[in-house]
């Protein structure tokens, strides 16, 4: 929750047609349950990979990287991007990658539930006798 509002939460389309053992209900509608709606999230996987791509060329899209040790925030990450491929035919091979398809899910929607923060005040005010903090 951001600024007193649930920020959209994308998920994989597939999940609104899974149904898990809890009394048949899809993870879609077990969330909406919850109080919390899920967004079938754009599953286009080769825009997905262009506009991934085209992040990194342009600079805005960075993933830290892991230490020489392969230890890191975004070593999972790593894991699966190196395993990721295509096939003879020129398809992606969708074998583990949920961390890939989270990020695409994620570069995907970032308009919408990006958001523009108003420039706060500096949280000082000068009064007659010396700054005060608010």
């Amino acid at each position: 929750q951001m600024g007193g509002s649930w920020k959209p939460v994308f998920a994989d389309p597939s999940g609104k047609a899974e149904r898990q053992e809890a009394g048949g209900l899809s993870i879609f509608d077990q969330y909406s349950d919850e109080g919390i709606p899920l967004i079938a999230a754009d599953n286009a996987v080769e825009a997905g990979l262009q506009d991934f791509r085209q992040g990194l060329i342009n600079g805005q899209l960075k993933i830290f990287a892991v230490d020489n040790t392969g230890a890191g925030p975004c070593a999972d990450f790593f894991d699966e991007m190196r395993l990721y491929h295509r096939n003879a035919k020129g398809k992606i091979v969708k074998v583990r990658d949920d961390i890939m398809d989270a990020a695409r899910y994620g570069l995907r929607h970032r308009d919408e539930f990006s958001f523009k923060r108003e420039r706060e005040p500096m949280g000082f005010q000068y009064g007659t006798e010396n700054w005060k903090t608010i």
